[in-house]
């Protein structure tokens, strides 16, 4: 089952990276296009509603909303706007097609941040025309390649765009969903993507499984193309972050990220996490390698020999009691050949596969449990292994 079917209120947009290097179109008396200006905030929040209405790229639920996008994508919200190549196409006074660009810097070249067409214009080649025109406004401004982002499903414009010369750098899968609405998880994801350029985040544990309590970590894991390892643990409006970025190359040791079983994809290039978590279930399913014969008959003798240490009532002996109570959940997995994936998983397991056990454990555990409730739990442990 994939975490997209586990969480309902998520879904997941992919999208192609495209890059071209630019080369100068000669557009005759075609290029009678005009720059955009602030004055043209309310025709653009128009045409961008229209535009988008009801295909893979809608995300605006009225103009009001279109107009604030288009005020924030010239205010600097995806980069600075570039002005020779940022273009309006008019009909009168209508809105007929827009094409915008900004400088991104993660890449270091320009953007197409967007290209629209009024519903009642489409068909009638003015998009491509306006592209070019501002491909050559990008050119006269010194610049010499742009890249730009389609959605999949979007063929028409990913058509346009391989005409005039843009070819697929890398896939980029998106999830959206309520889930994403957490101010703190956008926390959380926008430093491991901005910060620490990570091209794939995993949120995984508690509050990817669907069991989290309202004290829950946020747990995330990013990639990054290269770099060092980087933690990032803190506290944010009263929750506490464990993030992690790693070099993606570090994502070829699939046992190291076992933690990350049941996750969600927050974000990925070209498969990575698909490709990584797939990799990880096949390997939970297949189990641990596990110590040896004769290292599991060590383990069980040091089981057997703290029970026994821990009947007197000194110091030494209530410390080896909270060492050994420790130590069983844990083993309760090793000695039966299981992944242990740390106590709020496997706390989770015991109280769905095994409630027997997680009863013993819920009872030796109480701060008032006697002798018997922790010699039992061992015996329980050690039983059926």
């Amino acid at each position: 089952m994939t975490p997209a079917s586990k969480h309902q209120n998520l879904w997941f947009k992919t999208r192609f990276s495209m890059r071209a290097s630019l080369n100068p179109y000669d557009l005759g008396a075609d290029n009678r296009f005009c720059r955009v200006t602030r004055a043209d905030v309310h025709g653009l929040g128009e045409l961008m509603y229209s535009a988008y209405r009801g295909g893979v790229d809608s995300e605006s639920e009225s103009v009001e909303d279109a107009r604030a996008e288009i005020e924030a994508t010239l205010d600097g919200q995806y980069g600075e706007i570039i002005p020779s190549a940022s273009l309006i196409a008019m009909d009168g006074d209508r809105t007929a097609s827009a094409v915008l660009f900004v400088w991104f810097e993660k890449e270091k070249m320009p953007l197409m941040a967007y290209a629209m067409t009024h519903a009642d214009y489409k068909g009638r080649g003015i998009a491509t025309k306006l592209i070019k025109a501002g491909l050559n406004g990008l050119i006269e401004a010194g610049y010499s390649e742009c890249c730009l982002v389609v959605s999949d499903g979007n063929e028409p414009a990913r058509t346009i765009y391989q005409k005039l010369g843009f070819e697929d750098v890398k896939k980029i899968r998106l999830a959206k969903g309520s889930r994403l609405n957490d101010p703190i998880l956008q926390n959380a994801v926008e430093k491991l993507i901005v910060e620490l350029k990570c091209h794939t985040v995993v949120l995984y544990g508690s509050r990817a499984r669907g069991y989290a309590t309202d004290e829950s970590d946020y747990d995330l894991v990013g990639f990054a193309k290269d770099g060092e390892e980087v933690c990032d643990t803190r506290q944010f409006q009263g929750k506490f972050i464990d993030s992690y970025a790693y070099p993606e190359k570090r994502g070829e040791d699939t046992e190291e990220f076992m933690r990350l079983r049941g996750g969600i994809i927050l974000r990925e290039e070209n498969d990575f996490g698909t490709e990584l978590l797939n990799r990880v279930e096949s390997l939970y399913r297949a189990g641990p390698k596990g110590p040896g014969s004769e290292e599991l008959k060590r383990r069980r003798i040091w089981v057997q020999k703290m029970v026994a240490r821990i009947e007197r009532a000194d110091l030494e002996s209530r410390y080896r009691r909270n060492w050994l109570l420790t130590d069983l959940l844990e083993l309760y997995f090793v000695f039966r050949g299981k992944w242990y994936l740390g106590p709020k998983d496997a706390f989770h397991y015991l109280k769905e596969s095994d409630p027997s056990s997680y009863a013993l454990f819920d009872r030796a555990l109480r701060s008032d449990a006697g002798i018997d409730c922790v010699r039992e739990l061992g015996t329980k442990v050690l039983s059926d292994s």
